[in-house]
């Protein structure tokens, strides 16, 4: 069985409810990931088995690409960032 979501990393949770509270929208995130491989430890039989990064995905930087001059200059640039491609993955773990 797979167990699939998404998750946030600390850096975009904080600016996420940073955002929120300026705008002054009634949520918070309280819950975000910053080792995928913590959830296998804590439970024994999971194990991870991809990884995908959200903002990294090729379909998003070809969504860039058609904008303008320095949105696809600034959106291959970020796809390059270790932190920018950690702030939201796609995991999938399977028991």
């Amino acid at each position: 069985m797979d167990i699939i979501f998404d998750a946030h990393s600390n850096l975009m949770n904080r600016q996420m409810n940073k955002i929120a509270e300026k705008n002054k929208v009634d949520f918070r995130l309280h819950w975000s990931m910053g080792d995928p491989h913590e959830l296998e430890r804590q439970v024994p039989r999971l194990k991870l088995v991809d990884i995908v990064p959200i903002l990294a995905s090729p379909e998003l930087i070809e969504g860039i690409s058609k904008g303008s001059r320095t949105k696809r200059i600034g959106g291959k640039m970020l796809a390059h960032l270790g932190f920018y491609k950690k702030l939201i993955i796609h995991c999938r773990y399977r028991f």
